[in-house]
């Protein structure tokens, strides 16, 4: 068997996220079927991480062992017949035996859609969190600059992670006002925590409408209390961006959003 790497998009709204689970619909049991019915034989198949129910990506990354004569730039157009059109491969390639979409991840970049206008659209809740509440724009820059860093993240996780370490670096929070009263806040670090980044969201929207205090703000990293941060945001208004698997690249992406 050779090895395959994936570039996906989707639109996750209708499906119960991308790891496989019972009873549920995901992006993995997706694009496992498509290979079955391609007659792909296929083993290892893992993606760079798991996105929630709801949530989005640009570029999600799979790496897998499969049995094909397919040439590998040739085997998105295979797979994609057999996907739906809220999931498409945009890239396909053989790789190196040695590459794991997980395990070679260098870092990993977010963006996250708010809403701020009184009533949203169709269209727009199903793409971002309305927030249709009083914002102070600086305190959205000065919570941001203050999240950033390398912190012990273990009140931006939900329960149910069993990961041992929580401490984790984030180069960049960057805040972005969009026309149509849209704010857009992406982040790039070297990985994140369970349900991280839709926390580090709320928190910044919480503080910027005066639900956090200045000092609940400033304790968030020295005291182990999940109430001093906000609502784990919803899954909406996520996309998991990018996946890097090169430190020239993420370097550069971290220069142009400083």
């Amino acid at each position: 068997m050779k090895n395959y790497r994936l570039d996906l998009s989707y639109d996750g709204t209708n499906y119960s996220g991308w790891q496989s689970q019972k009873n549920a619909d995901t992006i993995q049991d997706q694009l496992e079927k498509s290979l079955i019915i391609n007659n792909i034989p296929f083993k290892n198949l893992m993606a760079s991480g798991r996105t929630d129910a709801g949530v989005h990506a640009n570029n999600q990354v799979v790496s897998l062992k499969a049995d094909t004569s397919i040439p590998g730039d040739r085997l998105k157009y295979a797979l994609n017949q057999k996907l739906p059109q809220d999931i498409r491969i945009i890239k396909s390639s053989q790789v190196n035996d040695n590459f794991n979409a997980r395990y070679s991840a260098l870092g990993k970049s977010y963006i996250y859609y708010i809403d701020l206008n009184q009533n949203s659209t169709a269209i727009a809740s199903r793409y971002s969190w309305n927030f249709p509440y009083p914002i102070d724009s600086n305190k959205i820059l000065e919570a941001s600059n203050f999240l950033k860093g390398k912190h012990d993240f273990i009140n931006f996780r939900s329960t149910g992670s069993s990961i041992k370490s929580t401490i984790r670096e984030v180069d960049v929070i960057k805040p972005e006002f969009l026309p149509n009263n849209f704010l857009k806040l992406e982040y790039i670090g070297n990985g994140f925590l369970y349900n991280m980044v839709r926390i580090l969201t709320g928190t910044i929207l919480f503080y910027a409408n005066d639900k956090i205090s200045s000092d609940q703000l400033y304790r968030v990293f020295k005291e182990k209390n999940r109430n001093l941060t906000g609502i784990t945001a919803p899954p909406q208004g996520l996309f998991l961006d990018k996946v890097f698997y090169n430190f020239e690249e993420k370097l550069e992406k971290i220069k142009e959003k400083s």
